[in-house]
């Protein structure tokens, strides 16, 4: 009864978890033809075929959940679905071991679940325009035909006579019956001019990109109020985006969008906006139909028009569909309007926003005249905030591409564009919230793309990098400053704070170790088959060690409580040797989702990117065991490890210290190690890790308190 209850439910929300593709492995397998070979298993080697193997790895504790939005009777069949789910002991037409469990959720739970969950969501958009994922759902009678297909798989072999032989004869059983549901299909879309006197363009200012839609939004909805009284709740949920009491809350991705589009292109192109694109969801409470009767023809004005002359605004202007509306959609990485398909095939990688996006990171406020001022430290923790609010705005806007890089700054990547606090005038968002915004994706991507709480006012509205001029220095704009998504650029050191996992126990060097194994995997993962480079591995080609070339060097700084991963360039104080930048990015790349960390009996670590300021010093002491590079024939072992620590320090680049050593001994498959402290005669600047055991937080070297 609860089977057949459930399979006329809507469709189901589907969340994956996030997964990451392994190494690529080929395996050979009998092909299922022995017959060929007259049944004889020896032969079974002639027949084996190449196949090719690629696991996608998830992360810890992941978890695929199927969610129906219920009617009121839900709770009559909750424990009998509770007890078939806790049954359940494999997924689909894998063999691979599972568990489930069913729970009722009520619909702020379940809001709050998803926004939480890190991986993809896709839900059902019955009636979008096109282009989505057909996928197999039950229907009124699944379950039946599930029965009939099972009884018939029993009988499927079957005799008959022909003559005098009987004849075993195979039936192929029916299929189930199911249905397909359109999944994330691409909304409606329809485009109206801003016309004003003379069927010219209205041009509105950037800077008033949320003040525009909101007067368009709500002009629409009054309209749509007045000629149909009967959907005020649907333009109330759907347009407006309010949530009423005896209505469940709309999902955002169900909601009528308002995306303002301003001209773009060419460096001088003034980017005003002309053009307002409406979408329409599959699943939204209003008919598309009426919501474009709503928008066409709509009069409408700024309440109070800020005059400006190069854009030519005028205060009032109607909406007029527009004659051609696919070059400047383009341009914002989006294929056309209404029936012209979703979106430019080739997709776009890098998108930088045009329209500040507003999110949850607030900039210290500075006094007008008091005088202060922020430093590096500061600012480099308020990017780093803004950097995490944007990766939550991606997974709240639905994008489920993964992120490799992320700028956040103030001034704007178009010449011709607003700073960010332009976009506060008029708005509920504090000039100190807003950022613009440039994103790097793995995979490239299609438009509209709007980030941020203001996405449904026209704010974080984006386009991608190749039709955005980036400003230059002669536009009197500030340079531009970064915060990379791994908490560094490819001149930095990347570090990563750990949160939980770590105890007394604790070994830093088995964590260390298990950082260099984290990152060489991760790199692999990014170019499966090909071999990693030195710099990573630190091998040379026969597999050996290279103590010659420079790699990547890991340290546990206990100042910080980071775990580190330094670049030669740096550790060496050099510039970038040749290549190096290129495969430092894509370490960077590799590192930038790296939250877990298991480092055998040191236990699991969870971690998170911070950003790393390196300290300047001109006392340094050591805080693991520094190992000689060589034994050198020296009067005792105090002097041994200092003449070696004079050599080291004259190869990475440092002045010529006084060396005290506090302790040297012999360690086993380790040789001759100690602990010593360095003054230099001026300050030095981190990061100092010498010996031997250097690229594994050996000889590490913290500034002396």
């Amino acid at each position: 009864m609860a089977l057949r209850w459930l399979e006329r439910q809507a469709p189901p929300t589907i969340a994956v978890p996030r997964a990451r593709r392994g190494a690529q492995i080929t395996v050979y397998v009998p092909n299922n033809d022995l017959d060929a070979k007259g049944g004889n298993p020896d032969e079974v080697a002639s027949l084996r075929a190449p196949k090719t193997v690629q696991p996608r790895i998830f992360e810890r504790e992941a978890s695929l959940l199927y969610a129906w939005t219920l009617l009121p009777d839900a709770e009559d069949h909750s424990d009998a679905l509770a007890s078939l789910a806790a049954e359940l002991h494999q997924l689909g037409r894998g063999i691979d071991a599972a568990w489930a469990r069913s729970r009722v959720l009520s619909q702020p739970a379940f809001a709050q679940w998803l926004e939480a969950h890190s991986g993809p969501v896709v839900r059902p958009t019955p009636g979008s325009s096109g282009d989505a994922s057909l996928l197999a759902c039950p229907t009124d009678g699944t379950l039946e035909s599930l029965h009939r297909r099972h009884a018939a798989t029993l009988a499927r072999f079957g005799s008959t006579k022909v003559g005098r032989k009987n004849v075993r004869v195979f039936s192929q059983a029916p299929k189930a019956l199911l249905r397909r549901i359109e999944y994330d299909g691409v909304p409606h879309r329809l485009v109206f001019d801003l016309q004003g006197p003379g069927d010219r363009f209205a041009a509105q200012p950037l800077a008033r990109a949320s003040t525009l839609v909101e007067v368009i939004r709500d002009a629409a909805a009054q309209r749509l109020t007045v000629a149909a009284p009967s959907l005020a709740n649907a333009v109330e949920r759907s347009l407006i985006g309010r949530t009423l009491a005896d209505h469940p809350k709309l999902a955002p991705e169900d909601r009528v969008r308002l995306i303002p589009i301003p001209s773009i292109g060419g460096p001088d192109v003034v980017p005003a906006i002309r053009r307002v694109l409406v979408e329409v969801p599959g699943n939204c409470p209003l008919d598309r139909a009426d919501v474009e009767w709503a928008f066409a023809g709509l009069r409408a004005a700024l309440a109070t028009p800020a005059p400006d002359q190069e854009t030519d605004e005028r205060a009032g202007f109607v909406l007029t569909a527009a004659a051609d509306s696919r070059a400047m959609l383009q341009r914002y990485g989006i294929g056309g309007s209404e029936g012209r398909g979703s979106g430019d095939q080739e997709g776009h990688t890098t998108w930088r926003t045009v329209t500040a996006a507003a999110l949850p990171a607030e900039r210290r406020r500075l006094a007008p005249g008091a005088g202060e001022s922020k430093g590096g430290a500061e600012r480099a923790t308020e990017e780093l905030a803004a950097v995490r609010a944007v990766r939550a705005a991606l997974r709240h806007a639905g994008v489920t591409a993964r992120p490799n890089n992320i700028v956040v700054q103030r001034e704007p990547f178009n010449r011709r564009g607003q700073r960010a606090e332009a976009f506060a005038e008029g708005t509920r968002f504090g000039k100190h919230r807003l950022w613009h915004v440039e994103i790097s994706f793995d995979d490239a991507r299609t438009g509209p793309l709007l980030i941020g709480d203001g996405r449904f006012l026209g704010l974080g509205l984006m386009a991608p990098q190749a039709h955005l001029t980036r400003a230059t220095s002669s536009d009197a704009v500030q340079p531009r400053t970064r915060a990379v998504l791994a908490a560094g650029g490819e001149d930095d050191v990347l570090g990563f704070r750990v949160t939980s996992g770590w105890n007394p126990a604790t070994d830093p060097h088995a964590v260390v170790r298990a950082l260099r194994g984290a990152t060489m995997s991760l790199y692999q993962a990014l170019s499966p088959g090909a071999a990693l480079p030195t710099l990573v591995s630190g091998h040379a080609a026969d597999g050996g060690p290279d103590l010659h070339r420079a790699h990547l060097g890991y340290a546990w700084d206990p100042a910080s409580e980071a775990l580190l991963v330094i670049p030669p360039h740096v550790a060496e104080r050099r510039p970038l040797g040749a290549g190096e930048g290129q495969v430092l990015r894509r370490v960077r790349r590799a590192l930038m989702d790296l939250r877990e960390l298991r480092a055998g009996r040191s236990g699991c670590l969870r971690v998170e990117p911070v950003p790393v300021t390196l300290p300047t010093a001109s006392r340094w002491v050591s805080t693991t065991p520094y190992a000689v590079n060589r034994h050198r024939r020296s009067e005792s072992a105090h002097a041994a490890i200092r003449e070696d620590l004079l050599q080291a320090c004259a190869e990475l680049g440092l002045p010529r210290p006084e060396v005290i050593v506090d302790e040297a001994r012999s360690q086993p498959k380790r040789g001759l190690v100690g602990r010593a402290r360095l003054a230099f005669a001026t300050s030095v600047r981190g990061p100092i890790a010498l010996g031997r055991t250097r690229f594994t937080g050996g000889g590490w070297f913290v500034p002396a308190t």
